[in-house]
Parts: structure tokens; C-alpha cells; sequence
């Protein structure tokens, strides 16, 4: 093997880049899918197989947008997520650390208790994202949306 001061960062870097391209391309569609499908069974009463049908026959007819869409999506939840976190961790754990006199077995699970609440609200961020998103595409499709409003008039 070459010493350590001859191998390429960039080499390194990229293939760790790489190793995300699964996930870029599979979970925004997976979660997409998952979230769309647990509101049309909610909305429509049916079953888990059937709502999954309807959201992937829907997806379908403009893949492009669907993935695109998602995926910011995804990115922006993993950024909520990332930056709340930090600022969680600076605030228990950065600078003069207030809660000196807590034991730290306190402070952990209290930590914990916040950063699992703050996953869940960059979730729910997700979850609204993607239920508009395929509510979106069904009202370009079947147009329910603009015909109640018509009607109402």
C-alpha cells in the first residue's frame, strides 16, 4: 500500500460521496411512497395495498417531479434535522455547560427526550411536504380541487 501522504483525498471523498447515491436516489421515492400512501388510507378508508396502488400509479405519470420534488424534500428535512441538532448539542453541551450541578445521567436522557422531539418535527416537516406534494399532483390529474370550487360558486 502507498504511505499515507500519497493517497488522494479527493479519491477518498468521492467514493464516500458515492455511498450516498443510494440513498439520494431510493429514500425520497421510499418515503414519498410511504407517507402518501398512509394519507390516502386515511382519507379514502382503504386498504395499505390499495392506497399504495394509487400513489404509485399517480407518481408514475410524472416520475421526474416526483423525484425531484421529494428529494428536496428529504434534503431540506436532513438539513432541519442537522441544524437542530447542533444547536441542541451546543446548548446542553458547549459552552460553560449550565447544568453543572444535574447528573449527567439527567441531562442525557433530557437531551435525548429533545432530540428525539426535534427528529419528529423535521418528520412531521417531511411528512406535510410530501402529502401536499401528492395532493398536488392528484388535483393536476383529476382536478377535484378547481371542480368543488366551481361548484361552489
Amino acid at each position: 500500500p502507498p504511505p499515507f501522504y500519497e493517497i488522494d483525498p479527493f479519491n477518498y471523498y468521492s467514493e464516500m460521496m458515492l455511498s450516498y447515491l443510494p440513498v439520494i436516489i431510493i429514500v425520497p421515492l421510499s418515503a414519498y411512497t410511504i407517507f402518501s400512501s398512509l394519507f390516502v388510507c386515511f382519507r379514502d378508508r382503504t386498504d395499505t395495498t390499495g392506497a399504495i396502488k394509487k400513489v404509485w400509479q399517480q407518481s408514475q405519470k410524472n416520475i421526474g417531479k416526483v423525484w425531484l420534488t421529494s428529494t428536496c424534500i428529504f434534503i431540506v428535512y436532513m438539513i432541519i434535522t442537522y441544524l437542530l441538532n447542533k444547536v441542541l448539542y451546543m446548548v446542553f453541551f458547549g459552552a460553560g455547560f449550565f447544568m453543572s450541578n444535574a447528573p449527567l445521567l439527567y441531562v442525557n436522557l433530557f437531551y435525548m427526550a429533545l432530540k428525539l422531539l426535534f427528529i419528529f418535527i423535521a418528520l412531521l416537516f417531511m411528512q406535510t411536504g410530501n402529502i401536499i406534494l401528492f395532493g398536488s399532483l392528484e388535483d393536476e390529474e383529476e382536478g377535484h380541487y378547481i371542480k368543488s370550487k366551481i361548484d361552489e360558486i
